[in-house]
């Protein structure tokens, strides 16, 4: 039988806690990971237009949570990983929280003290921002609101000449259908179509929580999949038709590891991009711990990735966050 997604989350915090040895923190200890060691030096050689840090999918939770170390801990890592590369901008697209309190909400904002300023933060909604059972979705939605200042879950910014649009979804106990699925608002959608045309001439980056439905793996099946797609696919699909300057859609939710064949597809003109996990990637394998066949999850994974912004080009690489490195052969390069 399988699992539900919020059933796989929970287990793969359970493990990772008890592979740690991790108990209740103690306030000192719980605030261990937001003090990183020592540094790396920055990258040599000549700097980028601009240089963006996409994350996604820390799922955070609340800083007295026994998880809190061994959650919270893996996203603070991937952010002192980064920070002597000094990025311009910080993109973190969905599943901020793992259940959508304020709680948890707090300690991502302690997460990031030091290493991001929220002037440079863009961050949208995913699924698990609408768990917690005893809020509505438009108190969960005022949650998000409160916590980044924000008037709405959605924005858009421009940066090193590119257009940066930050989709989010705004249901999931009172969606129509799969609440693990996108759901946009009409209202989100007109606002969608207006910045777009606000800003034709700009090579658009567009980021949503979830895969649109036959983009990266796993989001393939059309309704028949419960696990990833957008109820607002058909409109979605006619704005991109109608806007070709979208050339980049970033999506998070699958936890697909970057090495996965298919976590970078083309089609009609975009290229889609699956960005993995600071919290833990899915990887081939078999066996007793395989969750879905063919794959097991890899607790001890923390990906993401960084865009460069170039003058006549945009690099993506694939970041290991564990071994501090590069991943050799997965960088996606576009033509600006």
């Amino acid at each position: 039988m399988l699992l539900t997604r919020r059933q796989l989350l929970i287990g793969a915090a359970t493990v990772i806690a008890s592979a740690t040895g991790c108990t209740r923190l103690a306030p000192t200890a719980a605030e261990a990971p937001t003090t990183p060691g020592p540094e790396a030096p920055p990258e040599e050689g000549p700097r980028p237009l601009l240089r963006v840090a996409l994350l996604s999918d820390p799922h955070t939770v609340a800083a007295d949570s026994n998880l809190a170390g061994a959650i919270n801990g893996k996203f603070s890592k991937a952010l002192a990983d980064y920070k002597p590369l000094r990025p311009d901008l910080w993109i973190v697209n969905g599943d901020v929280t793992d259940g959508g309190t304020t709680a948890e909400y707090a300690a991502f904002k302690k997460l990031l003290k030091g290493t991001v300023d929220e002037k440079h933060l863009l961050v949208n909604t995913g699924n698990h921002d609408f768990y917690d059972q005893s809020a509505t979705d438009e108190e969960e939605v005022r949650r998000f609101l409160a916590a980044f200042g924000t008037p709405a879950p959605y924005s858009n910014r421009l940066a090193g000449g590119l257009h940066f649009v930050m989709l989010a979804t705004e249901q999931w106990k009172s969606a129509p259908g799969s609440g693990d699925w996108a759901w946009l608002s009409a209202e989100q959608l007109r606002w969608f179509e207006q910045v777009l045309a606000e800003h034709r001439d700009r090579f658009t980056v567009v980021a949503l929580h979830q895969a649109l439905q036959d983009t990266v793996y796993w989001s393939h099946g059309g309704a028949g999949n419960r696990f990833t797609g957008c109820g607002q696919i058909a409109e979605l699909n006619a704005i991109m038709k109608k806007n070709p300057q979208i050339r980049l859609w970033l999506s998070g939710h699958t936890h697909m590891g970057a090495e996965i064949k298919g976590n970078v597809v083309s089609k009609n003109g975009v290229t889609y991009v699956g960005l993995g996990s600071t919290f833990y990637q899915f990887v081939p394998g078999d066996g007793p711990d395989a969750v879905y066949s063919g794959f097991r999850k890899d607790l001890s994974s923390s990906q993401s990735r960084m865009l460069d912004v170039w003058e006549d080009k945009v690099v993506l690489r694939a970041r290991d966050h564990v071994g501090k490195a590069w991943m050799d052969g997965l960088d996606v390069t576009l033509g600006r």
